[in-house]
């Protein structure tokens, strides 16, 4: 079975298994074989401009907002009444005509090889859609996401198979199959503790 994986993370998966169209992988480095990593993200508050707060005002024209982070470090906005919330959170990645850009980024603990293992402008059913990675060339800056080297668990969710992508999509090259898939997950694993946290729960479409 064909595994919608970007092309770039091939060599980086160990302990592969697929099920009911989903893959889970654990990550190493393709430099040197480890499976401890430094990981990063970029801040997406960067990236809240007057077209996010534009498009955030046109549903909800009558109120002011807040700009929250969640437990998962994810970036929402509200709005509020008199500092009373009175709309749900709407996270950035949900309002419409906005175009951002997210990235996660390994570091190999023994190396330092990087690896790129999420970016918005590239992986994704929307992205090789629309060919966001066109449209943004902003410099990202990046933080750490926990002190210490974490192992990397991904799960990927695939749409289709190849030949079935092609006629819904009408795009021909391999890669905008490995690209293209419906959702990502990635959890870090504290190889002392084996506790898990997850960084990155995001539906590409």
């Amino acid at each position: 079975m064909q595994i919608n994986v970007p092309s770039r993370l091939q060599n980086s998966i160990k302990d592969k298994i697929i099920k009911n169209n989903t893959l889970t992988c654990n990550i190493k480095c393709p430099s040197c074989d480890s499976d401890t990593f430094h990981v990063f993200n970029n801040d997406l508050s960067d990236q809240i401009n007057e077209n996010v707060i534009n498009e955030f005002l046109k549903k909800h024209p009558l109120l002011s907002y807040e700009i929250n982070r969640d437990k998962n470090n994810r970036l929402f906005l509200r709005g509020l009444l008199f500092d009373i919330p009175v709309t749900k959170k709407i996270y950035i990645t949900q309002i419409q005509n906005v175009t951002y850009e997210k990235v996660v980024k390994a570091k190999c603990s023994n190396c330092d090889k990087e690896i790129i293992l999420f970016d918005s402008k590239q992986d994704g059913y929307d992205a090789v859609i629309d060919k966001l990675e066109d449209k943004m060339k902003k410099s990202l800056k990046f933080k750490a996401v926990t002190k210490y080297p974490q192992k990397i668990n991904l799960k990927i969710n695939n749409f289709k198979t190849f030949d079935e992508f092609k006629k819904e999509t009408e795009l021909l090259d391999i890669n905008d199959y490995y690209n293209g898939y419906a959702s990502i997950i990635i959890t870090l694993i504290n190889p002392k503790t084996n506790k898990k946290q997850i960084i990155l729960n995001e539906e590409t479409r």
